[in-house]
């Protein structure tokens, strides 16, 4: 159990003791307790920012700490919550709270079936905080199914850096039996907000897999935004230089996934074609990826700006989509890995694609156009991989699963081969892995939210024998 525990600074003259206690009761319970402070990832960006922000960034480790923690402590005698923010947003991640101050029984103002509060009698400290874990302890019980596998946060991170450069939205779902035709109302029998986008898909599948990953891009001026925080925060993906943009709105997608797993999609793009160089350009300079992972959803002068920038420096993976904003030609030469779908492949060759044969022949000409490996996904067809040095392509089969939705399958898998290829420098091996990771996000609902871990990835191998 990982519990994650807050007070005020200036109050730890005063309260040292009480909050010593405190930390040793969570220790003597067996529990981690969630120091941000302790990791490798903070002390490198701490000590690489200006002393004016250094607040801003500790606290969205703050915030990390609690999102990937299991409970919440909060020792908040001194500014008698003051720091109630945090245990909001305790809250809002569905995290059981325990308030403990020597002043005020937040229990009285505030009603919430997570949230515990006591006024304790200093020495009596420890008693509350060992009956409030006694009482997590009983009520936590492990996750074994396969489709509701979460995150499993603040686990070992790879090393590998990836810089995420593309759309940040929120998707909103509806779920029908049919998609309506002009002017029919249909029902949904469920509706869900997610983060999404292609590119915050990917941050999030990369995250997932254990890469530290940073996420470039814009969200609007509005409460979405918040949401668009949260997630990529839920997630450890590094939000720094992700900018609300104080003149629009935070981009939505709108989708309907039909029983058969088809969707349709409606993108307002907002923010996201507000991406600016300069910005892009500081975060170069505060930063060296081992991969650019970029997407086609900001103007194509930026997207064509950040790749020059970072070709000579790292590998360049770029997710042709959408198709409706194609990549030059003359930029084709400039990425490692160029990976559209079918629909985008179709778009850049003129090749109708409805077989793995109209794919091969698209991977062929791409390549003749002056692109390095091309990586085209099919769907429940498989993809195509023509590596960099091949003679030829070649066809890679999906897996046969129960479809629930292909909303986000592309993205898993285009995130999942990249993760892999970093890993083993071996494509094939990339593609094998990357297979497993389309098919399990079929399995589920939403997108982002659908990507699995490495451990997933692994435990779904060894059952299919692969």
């Amino acid at each position: 159990m990982k519990v994650a525990f807050i007070t005020a600074f200036e109050g730890k003259k005063k309260y040292q003791r009480h909050i010593d206690a405190i930390i040793d009761t969570i220790h003597g319970a067996g529990a981690q307790l969630a120091s941000p402070e302790n990791t490798a990832l903070y002390q490198k960006v701490m000590n690489g920012v200006d002393n004016h922000k250094k607040a801003e960034h500790h606290y969205n480790f703050i915030r990390q700490s609690i999102a990937s923690s299991d409970a919440v402590i909060v020792e908040s005698s001194y500014q008698d919550f003051q720091i109630g923010h945090e245990t909001t947003l305790a809250l809002l991640y569905n995290k059981p709270v325990l308030c403990l101050s020597q002043i005020v029984d937040h229990s009285k103002f505030i009603t919430h079936p997570l949230f515990n509060a006591v006024r304790y009698i200093p020495g009596k400290e420890t008693e509350h905080v060992t009956s409030f874990l006694s009482l997590i302890a009983q009520q936590a019980a492990p996750d074994i199914t396969l489709s509701s596998h979460k995150t499993e946060y603040g686990s070992e991170k790879s090393g590998r850096s990836i810089l995420v450069v593309g759309g940040i939205y929120v998707d909103i779902f509806s779920h029908v039996d049919t998609t309506p035709r002009i002017n029919e109302v249909v029902y949904s029998d469920r509706a869900q907000f997610e983060l999404g986008g292609k590119a915050s898909n990917a941050a999030v599948a990369l995250a997932r897999l254990g890469n530290e990953v940073h996420m470039h891009g814009r969200s609007g001026n509005d409460s979405l935004a918040n949401l668009v925080e949260s997630g990529f925060i839920a997630e450890e993906v590094v939000i720094d230089d992700v900018y609300r943009d104080m003149h629009t709105n935070t981009g939505t997608v709108l989708l309907n996934v039909d029983k058969d797993a088809k969707f349709t999609t409606i993108v307002h793009e907002s923010a996201n074609i507000r991406l600016e160089k300069a910005d892009f350009e500081a975060t170069l300079k505060n930063f060296t990826p081992d991969a650019l992972y970029i997407t086609l959803e900001p103007q194509p002068e930026f997207v064509k700006y950040a790749i020059k920038q970072t070709r000579d420096k790292t590998i360049v993976m770029c997710d042709a989509a959408p198709y409706t904003r194609p990549l030059a030609k003359s930029i084709y030469s400039l990425v490692d890995i160029l990976a559209p779908n079918d629909q985008e492949a179709s778009a850049m060759t003129g090749i109708r694609i409805r077989t793995v044969e109209d794919a091969l022949k698209a991977c062929r000409l791409l390549r003749q156009e002056g692109a390095n490996t091309v990586l085209i996904t099919l769907g429940a067809k498989g993809s195509v991989l023509f590596e960099r040095g091949a003679t030829q392509p070649v066809h890679f089969k999906a897996l046969r699963v129960k479809a629930v939705s292909e909303v986000g399958c592309g993205d898993a898998f285009r995130a999942a081969f990249l993760s892999k290829y970093l890993e083993t420098n071996n494509m094939s091996e990339a593609m094998n892995y990357a297979t497993i990771a389309g098919a399990i996000v079929a399995t589920k609902p939403g997108a982002g939210q659908a990507t699995p871990t490495h451990k997933e990835i692994d435990f779904f191998a060894r059952r299919k024998g692969k």
